[in-house]
């Protein structure tokens, strides 16, 4: 095979292993290239190790897996070519394959002739699929601790004298497989990140939303449903956000323009007046799976246009905070935990010292104690502080 000849085949298959990560149907491509070059029977990808994610592509019945499908050594994640998966993924095999791979570094290799495992009674299966003559060669393409990323090519015989030249040029397209498989893993990621985060807005005790730049709803979880149902103050009518605050109307009107055009990714504000306990801790953010300050869900993403992420606690009608974490985070007593409760819940000084039947100065003087404490002067700046500590409760 000349020089022209495989620089001819590495400009073919190059562009088809760097876009298989986007576009899994290539995987098979990839590997009946690799066969008809390498005159090999049967060739394919296997992911073993613990965890998910060992896999391309999307369950077809090439045999390409869904990138989600547990492997602990006993199952595995395939695509291949020249052999039906089921027999592949036969437990004895992915076990043969797995101790074959187990102190493969990355990029390490793999060759066994199928006459020498043929005795072998964990080899069994092996021969009884792919016969007792022929060659298996692999190599490990990535490893993440035990999560192990491997090609296996399987010759009919042994005996094709050009194996050692066709070995140079799989080899030779190692680092393409290499950097595929990262950008597949990275992909993985972003999808079970994005996947997380929709569970955790989805049950997050704190209101949230995402919303478009017309105020439209595109999504919401259950506590911001409960906290606009007949709330004087923000509510939502046909889909769309209503806020009748014009404080807080301004702010999110203003931080969303901000957010989705770009020129911010992230705006976190305390919205009150003065010293009255009422108010609101109002959080936007981008919303797309790219972006180290921005939040991933994967409805957002599938958007023609950017949507936010609204957060939003109201304060002085909630009873987030509770002594026991406060006291705890903030290293507080518990009479100075509850009374900061009771305060950042809208009670006055004097209606806590009524419902503890306790002076007003015996009220002060914990609050005293407990700005203190914390290193704080003004009981603005307390208040202040259980806001945002409320925001994360």
């Amino acid at each position: 095979m000349s020089d022209v000849e495989a620089g001819s085949w590495l400009s073919s298959i190059v562009p088809a292993i760097q876009e298989a990560p986007i576009s899994p149907d290539l995987w098979d491509e990839v590997l009946a290239s690799l066969l008809a070059r390498t005159g090999a029977q049967v060739g394919f990808f296997i992911g073993l190790g613990n965890g998910n994610g060992k896999s391309n592509g999307n369950g077809n019945g090439n045999g390409n897996g869904n990138g989600h499908g547990p492997c602990d050594g006993d199952r595995a994640a395939v695509i291949a070519r020249g052999a039906p998966k089921a027999t592949l993924l036969c437990p004895e095999i992915v076990s043969f394959f797995d101790t074959a791979t187990q102190s493969l570094g990355q990029g390490g290799t793999f060759e066994v002739e199928l006459r020498d495992v043929v005795v072998r009674p964990e080899a069994r299966a092996l021969c009884d699929a792919f016969g007792d003559h022929g060659l298996i060669w692999g190599v490990l393409i990535a490893r993440e601790g035990q999560r192990r990323f491997a090609l296996f090519l399987i010759h009919p015989n042994n005996a094709n004298r050009s194996w050692v030249k066709q070995k140079e040029e799989v080899m030779s397209i190692l680092p393409y497989l290499q950097l595929s498989f990262k950008t597949h893993r990275e992909l993985v990621r972003q999808r079970e990140v994005a996947e997380r985060m929709e569970f955790i807005f989805t049950n997050a005790p704190t209101p949230r939303a995402l919303v478009r730049s017309d105020l439209k709803i595109v999504q919401a979880n259950r506590a911001f449903i409960a906290l606009v149902t007949d709330n004087p103050d923000i509510g939502i009518s046909d889909g769309e956000l209503e806020i009748h605050n014009p404080a807080l109307a301004e702010e999110i009107h203003g931080s969303l323009d901000a957010i989705l055009v770009g020129r911010i990714d992230r705006r976190v504000v305390w919205i009150h007046r003065g010293c009255d306990p009422h108010g609101w801790i109002v959080s936007l953010a981008v919303t797309t799976r790219n972006g180290h300050n921005s939040v991933p869900f994967k409805v957002a993403v599938s958007l023609p246009e950017r949507v936010a992420l609204l957060s939003i606690r109201e304060l002085g009608r909630n009873d987030s905070l509770k002594p026991d974490a406060v006291r705890m985070v903030l290293g507080l007593s518990a009479t100075e935990a509850s009374i900061a409760c009771a305060l950042a819940s809208g009670e006055s000084s004097t209606e806590i010292a009524q419902a503890r039947q306790v002076s007003k100065n015996t009220v002060h003087n914990q609050l005293a104690s407990a700005m203190n404490r914390l290193g704080l002067h003004r009981q603005p700046q307390l208040l202040n502080l259980l806001s945002q500590l409320s925001f994360f409760m």
